[in-house]
């Protein structure tokens, strides 16, 4: 299978094997790489199913809902548009085209995404303050189960985005604000598409894709408008948004995320010691949408 890769199964209807998976070293080099922008801490991008590629693409599947020991054409989707590529349509013509791969010493490639306007600068800047209010300094409760993290960066998005830039590894503890800004505009803010959105919902749902991912804050925008819900952003999520870009929508997704914030504890009681500080910053989040003039 070395010809295949992510955006090639995200386009079919193969469901891969782990094992079969290991056998493809560019393959799992995207998948290291990818998983590592999620926040889910794969290792060094060597294409190397180690254990700790395993244990990431693990705790992927379990939280999101994907089988752990298989690769389907859903999860390289998710995957794809968790990790800000866009998952492009095949050239060959195909009745329903789906919304790089990239192995070895090559780094991925960022799929280019348009510049905001000044209007959608001011409300990224307005949204980043609020989750920066929220994120603090470093952190590394021996809990959260995202590992240490900067200002909301974690070790494994800091690191990737480091290799990105042809630069060394080293501790998020260490990020600038610069370095911080580019991030979130770049890994987060574009690639969840908060730049379609009125003021009210691009400020929550760019919260939410820095507390749960990309993917994890369509997947929120999905069920707030009654979509199937797959993390991906595709036409019929735009379409559904289009007709629901509204105040109402927004402060049905903060509501969506208070709901999830006792689920998870439920599910998992070590998470109890966070869910305070959760529901202080999803009720602060309704409120400040709600005062908005």
């Amino acid at each position: 299978m070395s010809t295949v890769n992510l955006q090639a199964i995200a386009q079919e209807k193969t469901v891969y094997s782990i094992p079969t998976i290991r056998q493809n070293r560019d393959l799992v080099s995207s998948l290291q790489s990818s998983l590592n922008v999620m926040g889910f801490s794969a290792g060094t991008v060597d294409g190397i199913w180690d254990g700790d590629t395993e244990a990431a693409y693990k705790t992927f599947a379990k939280q999101y809902g994907f089988k752990a020991d298989e690769l389907s054409p859903k999860a390289a989707r998710f995957i794809l548009s968790s990790s800000g590529a866009n998952v492009r349509p095949s050239p060959s013509p195909s009745p329903n085209p789906s919304p790089n791969n990239n192995g070895g010493s090559r780094k991925p490639e960022v799929t280019p995404q348009p510049s905001p306007s000044n209007h959608k600068g001011d409300v990224l800047k307005e949204a980043l303050e609020f989750s920066l209010k929220w994120e603090g300094g470093f952190v590394d409760h021996p809990n959260d189960l995202g590992g240490a993290t900067n200002k909301g960066i974690t070790t494994a998005t800091y690191n990737e985005y480091l290799w990105r830039k042809g630069r060394p590894r080293q501790s998020v503890r260490n990020i600038t604000d610069a370095e911080v800004n580019e991030i979130y505009r770049d890994l987060f803010w574009m690639p969840s598409q908060a730049d379609r959105m009125i003021r009210a919902l691009a400020i929550v749902h760019f919260d939410t894709a820095v507390n749960f991912g990309v993917g994890g804050s369509v997947m929120f925008l999905q069920e707030v408008l009654n979509l199937g819900v797959d993390g991906v952003f595709g036409a019929k999520t735009r379409a559904a948004l289009e007709k629901a870009n509204t105040l109402q929508t927004a402060k049905r997704y903060c509501q969506a995320r208070i709901d999830y914030r006792h689920q998870r504890v439920r599910e998992n009681s070590s998470q109890k010691v966070f869910l305070q500080g959760w529901l202080n910053r999803d009720n602060d989040l309704m409120s400040y949408i709600s005062n908005l003039r």
